[in-house]
């Protein structure tokens, strides 16, 4: 389908810096050209064509890292492609592009870049001409680096719930995520705006939002809720958001890989196998 065809404007109110209430056209639709949830190609797989004329996101469904770039990418608007990878199961051709074998890994043409927050930056920095994400002013854009920073505080912890072995080693886990969450939401009421980037997503929001994402299904395995009010109200908010309501996932299936993963059998297609049972 051409890009053309994808992009249907529609009338939406959205906040002003100002305060006010003012109206815009605005035209998101997906900027992914294929299948988000397309099956994990693994080392018997032969490498798939690659387009050089938009980006390629090297891709696992259930990463929270690689998660980040491609929230940029909707948020954005800048079309890409889609690839899969098993990450216990590494195709050769992938380790010949990134010999890290990591992602996310951005492609287009000769161009190869990895780690998360450096393809934001990139991407940030590449495309002035498309929604910006990160601050006007470099004491900004250091400040909220500093942030998604100190954001460790809570997601460090969050996976360290999947190696308790008693409950005193839970309850202390526990307290180590409220203590990044309680980090996060004085941040959240110091700025006193609606997400951490003004009233709408930026950098920080679309950084630090898919271990929130992944909160509810890590709750399921630990009973912890989230208790400060000002994130609740933000995670709402982030929902409603089209780049994260687009790549959601629901708790249910963040659960089941989860589980999966704390006893060293994730299933990474765990989405593409609810979207095509007649293969199974």
């Amino acid at each position: 389908m051409a890009l053309s065809s994808r992009l249907g404007p529609f009338l939406r109110a959205q906040f002003c810096s100002s305060g006010s209430i003012g109206f815009r056209m605005s035209s998101w639709s997906p900027s992914l050209l294929n299948n988000m949830n397309s099956r994990h190609l693994g080392a018997n797989d032969p490498m798939p064509s690659i387009n050089p004329e938009v980006y390629t996101v090297f891709n696992m469904r259930f990463c929270p890292y690689a998660q980040r770039t491609v929230l940029f990418l909707l948020a954005k608007q800048i079309p890409f492609e889609n690839i899969n990878i098993d990450l216990k199961n590494k195709p050769g051709w992938f380790l010949a592009i990134n010999p890290l074998g990591k992602v996310p890994t951005l492609v287009k043409g000769s161009t190869v870049i990895y780690e998360s927050l450096i393809c934001d930056d990139f991407l940030e920095e590449e495309h002035p001409e498309t929604k910006r994400l990160l601050g006007d002013s470099p004491v900004e854009r250091a400040m909220d680096k500093l942030l998604v920073e100190r954001s460790k505080f809570f997601y460090g912890p969050l996976h360290g719930l999947l190696k308790v072995q008693t409950q005193e080693d839970l309850e202390k886990v526990k307290s180590q995520v409220q203590g990044g969450l309680q980090i996060l939401g004085n941040e959240l009421r110091s700025r006193g705006t609606s997400f951490f980037g003004g009233f709408s997503p930026g950098m920080v929001d679309y950084s630090i939002w898919p271990w929130f994402e992944r909160f509810n299904g890590f709750a399921q395995l630990s009973n912890m809720d989230l208790k400060d009010s000002t994130l609740k109200e933000w995670m709402n908010r982030m929902f409603e958001d089209e780049a994260v309501r687009y790549y959601r996932i629901e708790d249910k299936d963040h659960a089941e890989f989860w589980r999966g993963f704390a006893q060293g059998q994730q299933n990474y297609d765990i989405m593409f196998e609810k979207e095509n049972p007649t293969k199974l």
